[in-house]
């Protein structure tokens, strides 16, 4: 009698119920045509033909930036025309009584580290009364180089015609000097912020037996140029 029978048949159905699961494991989740790729190349070249991203990134982080600094250096370069508006205000600080709103325009040229030459003219108008002063003059704006800057020195120097309450009309001096703040910039325009002293001279006229002083202001504008 074949004791051996038994264990031989339960071995045999072990084996075969093994067999599928073993397959199933060895079955690649990859699609069929990766496959073939991986054994025409290999798994080295196939490594070798893709892009290396630590290659790529400096080139996208870093080209455009560099492009408009460039861009911008080779416009400061040329002489440009420009132009720009501000609005203000300003606080007498000579106790006559004639702080004012201030609006202004001016035309000039931009050439490397003269951010604006040219010429300007403005309205004060007096919040207390209806006093008016028309400034006239021309201007010099820089950053002393050639490359943008945050901070920039400004100059004004003409004459003004003023209409000053209880006075006669009136030519006289005007100045300004101030240190300006760039904001917003692009290629096309900048916005800045101007902190400075204005000056305005007051004519003395003979008949008048009270003595005007000088109007001299402490001025802030916001101003765009273009």
């Amino acid at each position: 009698m074949n004791y051996h029978k038994p264990f031989t048949a339960l071995a045999l159905l072990l084996a075969s119920c093994a067999l599928p699961a073993r397959a199933s494991v060895s079955e690649s989740p990859l699609p069929a045509d990766t496959i073939v790729v991986e054994e025409e190349l290999g798994i080295g070249a196939l490594a070798d033909s893709l892009p290396s991203l630590s290659n790529v990134k400096p080139e996208i982080t870093h080209f455009y930036p560099r492009q408009k600094k460039l861009e911008a250096k080779l416009m400061r370069r040329k002489v440009r025309f420009a132009w720009g508006a501000e609005v203000g205000g300003s606080i007498d600080m000579s106790e006559n009584d004639m702080s004012s709103l201030d609006f202004s325009a001016a035309f000039g040229l931009k050439w490397r580290w003269i951010d604006f030459f040219g010429a300007g003219a403005g309205i004060n108008t007096m919040v207390s009364n209806s006093g008016r002063v028309f400034p006239v003059y021309g201007m010099l704006r820089t950053g002393f180089s050639s490359s943008p800057q945050p901070l920039f020195l400004e100059i004004r120097a003409g004459v003004s015609a003023n209409y000053l309450e209880n006075d006669k009309e009136t030519t006289s001096a005007y100045a300004f000097a101030g240190i300006g703040f760039n904001l917003a910039r692009s290629a096309k325009f900048t916005s800045y912020i101007l902190l400075g002293y204005q000056y305005v001279e007051r004519v003395k006229e003979a008949e008048v037996p009270t003595r005007k002083d000088d109007l001299q202001y402490a001025s802030i504008k916001l101003g765009v140029c273009f």
